[in-house]
């Protein structure tokens, strides 16, 4: 049995590395866009409205859904024809809405089902709200707070019981007189879902030999009152491979150990709010 899961976990991993490498550059190149990545454009269905969107990632028959698995189909938008479940979309790790505008050129995206990448509909919304109401973000993210949050989310009046929840929700933060943070309230549980969904895809853009279909995520919320435990992870983590995207809107470090296909993470928003996350193959 253990050597039909290694034959399966290598299989995917070359799927996945063939997937990687006709769509999208190398890892080494994602520092800067090139003159030339105009020329990679195409386009997929756009998973809210259906219709057909511009992406950098170009469909192949060998791609399948970085978060399912499920093979993806090309899809050519009809009149009144609906969508396939199995259709190629683009997600975007980090989503593409937590970055103010221009948006970087240099954005990660991976293949997914329609099925999938609409099924966490209202969730980048949710997260720029969360991630951007801690009083220490950083310049980018008080620009999301101010023409996301506040110039499009409560002036259109979305996510209203979302809201109402959270401020609910607000707490004094000890020893910081008239500062306030979100407590209890808000459901944690997705945002840790959130957060393992961006490390898949992180997973299968920057380390393809990692089979991640059948590990096992936890995900944990950094604290801004750190433990020692907290604080000798944060260290640890800091040593290992760094990736950031935007400036300031999102930072991440890592370890992985393909031989042992586990790895270690640690991913920071708008320099406020983070998770750490980890998997493994192993009990």
């Amino acid at each position: 049995m253990n050597g039909r899961l290694r034959m399966l976990s290598a299989t995917r991993a070359a799927a996945r590395r063939r997937n990687y490498q006709t769509g999208w550059p190398s890892a080494d190149s994602f520092a800067s866009p090139r003159p030339g990545d105009l020329a990679l454009r195409a386009y997929c269905v756009n998973p809210r409205s259906g219709k057909l969107r511009t992406v950098k990632l170009k469909f192949n028959p060998n791609m399948r859904c970085y978060l399912c698995d499920v093979q993806l189909k090309e899809y050519s938008v009809k009149p009144k024809e609906q969508t396939l479940a199995e259709a190629f979309t683009v997600d975007h790790v980090p989503p593409e809405g937590l970055f103010p505008k221009p948006r970087p050129g240099d954005l990660i995206e991976v293949p997914c089902c329609f099925v999938c990448n609409n099924r966490h509909s209202g969730f980048d919304e949710r997260l720029r709200i969360v991630a951007s109401m801690p009083f220490d973000r950083n310049e980018a993210g008080q620009r999301i707070l101010d023409q996301k949050v506040i110039g499009s989310t409560l002036a259109k009046e979305r996510q209203m019981q979302f809201l109402e929840k959270l401020a609910a929700s607000i707490q004094a933060v000890p020893g910081r007189p008239g500062l306030f943070r979100a407590g209890k309230g808000i459901r944690n549980e997705e945002y840790k879902d959130g957060m393992i969904r961006i490390t898949k895809g992180l997973l299968y853009a920057l380390h393809p030999a990692i089979d991640y279909l059948g590990s096992a995520f936890t995900a944990t919320e950094i604290r801004q009152q750190s433990s020692d435990e907290q604080r000798g992870r944060m260290t640890q983590l800091m040593r290992g491979e760094f990736l950031e995207r935007g400036h300031g809107v999102f930072r991440c470090w890592r370890h992985i150990d393909e031989s042992r296909q586990r790895g270690a993470w640690m991913l920071i928003f708008y320099e406020c709010y983070g998770f750490f996350v980890f998997h493994t193959r192993e009990t």
